[in-house]
């Protein structure tokens, strides 16, 4: 370990770069944020925000190219592609770089947000967006995990493999759970992680139960149509390579806002913790309440009665603003005072160079401009038409009274004839 945080010569960044030679902090929540303080449970977070590269998939990242690397793998490669929306893609590109590799190429799911693209660009991964979910299906030969492998067979390219490669869960067995063990000075009680590759997860319960087959392993999933990034479903589980289901003592599935609010009470107490470490904290929380009311609690205590917990937060928030705002209420939120006085670029008026469209209308006043009350329920305004540009199964699911399905893959390859809704105001979905 370097005492003084100080890294020199020509191996100085990738030295920088190695997650193993940084301690992340692990920071016990105030009582503010604990609902079960008075119970005698301590939660502690894993800052792994803290990393260089400030996100928790870096550490398999840099395992799985050092690896590569000690095996003379990376040799006469250019180009590293990989299926990724997000953290792992561009934490390989950084990493790459300092390998010589200057080119890495990102198969992003169409729901990536604006500013992870940003992100993946100001890194300068080149990105083709593909049609499908954010956590694609390692068992569908069309997905882009699949594609990501048949472009690594290409003389010069690379795929790492984040969803099959053992060297991710290695990683958080090496590094992750060895400094929380430590830190906590062994005495440990649950540890919780999300689900998405499911590498945290399997690495570190790997070392716990080498350590202690008492503790007790948590690992949380979104539910169903409820984005969070980074984690799945219990249902999308079932494609992970990794052996995830023997590695988890129990798991909870979490909704969006409990995600976002629980990241928000974080940021509120000083820990910049993006909505999947919220998603951690959440599963955590839900498990101790359900503990706590069927009277299991008391079976995680130590010696001491107290019961030690740590949650894995992933990343830092600011990639995700405009989503906080999207899926909690405003009264979250201090109301801005003066917004006549933002400059017209905030406002999103119409400024030199920059044509945008400003709609000062609230979804109900919306909603009311597009349907009409009918003695036989909702009726579609005759002048409106609705779209909706998801997929058919998403349609299925749930959608608007009387709106059309057109998916956007289709507008935009011009395979569909819009043409009778020329002369109305067209709404999209």
């Amino acid at each position: 370990m370097n005492n003084k945080n100080t890294f020199k010569g020509e191996d100085a960044i990738i030295n920088y770069l190695d997650p193993a030679k940084h301690v992340t902090p692990l920071v016990e929540l105030p009582k503010a944020i604990n609902p079960f303080y008075d119970d005698g449970v301590k939660i502690f977070a894993k800052l792994l925000q803290h990393t260089p590269l400030a996100n928790v998939k870096s550490i398999p990242a840099f395992n799985m190219l050092q690896n590569l690397h000690d095996n003379g793998k990376l040799e006469n490669i250019d180009t590293i592609v990989e299926s990724s929306s997000g953290n792992t893609v561009m934490s390989l590109a950084l990493i790459a770089r300092q390998y010589g590799i200057n080119h890495t190429k990102a198969l992003v799911s169409n729901e990536v947000s604006d500013q992870k693209l940003g992100l993946l660009r100001l890194a300068g991964v080149e990105c083709e967006v593909r049609d499908e979910p954010i956590c694609p299906d390692p068992q569908d030969p069309n997905s882009s995990i699949n594609r990501a492998k048949e472009m690594a067979s290409e003389e010069g390219y690379l795929n790492p493999g984040q969803y099959s490669d053992f060297q991710n869960p290695k990683a958080h067995e090496n590094i992750t759970a060895p400094q929380i063990y430590d830190q906590l000075d062994g005495d440990l009680q649950i540890f919780t992680a999300g689900l998405g590759t499911t590498g945290t997860v399997v690495g570190c319960s790997s070392y716990f139960k080498k350590q202690n087959k008492d503790i007790f392993t948590i690992g949380v999933v979104r539910n169903p149509n409820n984005p969070v990034p980074g984690v799945r479903t219990l249902n999308l589980l079932n494609v992970c390579a990794f052996d995830w289901k023997n590695s988890c003592s129990q798991i909870e599935s979490v909704d969006t806002k409990s995600s976002f609010l629980q990241s928000l009470m974080l940021i509120r107490q000083g820990i910049l913790a993006g909505p999947s470490s919220g998603l951690n904290l959440a599963g955590l929380l839900q498990y101790l309440q359900s503990a706590k009311s069927n009277g299991t609690l008391g079976k995680h205590r130590n010696s001491d009665g107290i019961i030690n917990c740590v949650f894995i937060c992933c990343d830092a928030p600011f990639i995700y603003i405009d989503e906080y705002f999207d899926f909690l209420d405003d009264k979250y939120f201090p109301e801005v005072l003066g917004q006549d006085n933002l400059s017209n670029v905030t406002k999103g008026n119409k400024v030199e160079g920059m044509e945008t469209n400003n709609l000062d209308i609230s979804p109900k006043e919306l909603f009311s401009k597009i349907y009409q009350n009918d003695k036989d329920g909702l009726k579609l305004s005759e002048n409106c038409a609705v779209i909706d540009v998801r997929e058919p199964y998403e349609f299925e699911d749930a959608s608007l009274p009387q709106s059309i399905n057109i998916p956007l893959g289709d507008i935009l390859s011009g395979n569909n004839e819009i043409e009778p809704f020329k002369n109305k105001e067209i709404y999209l979905v």
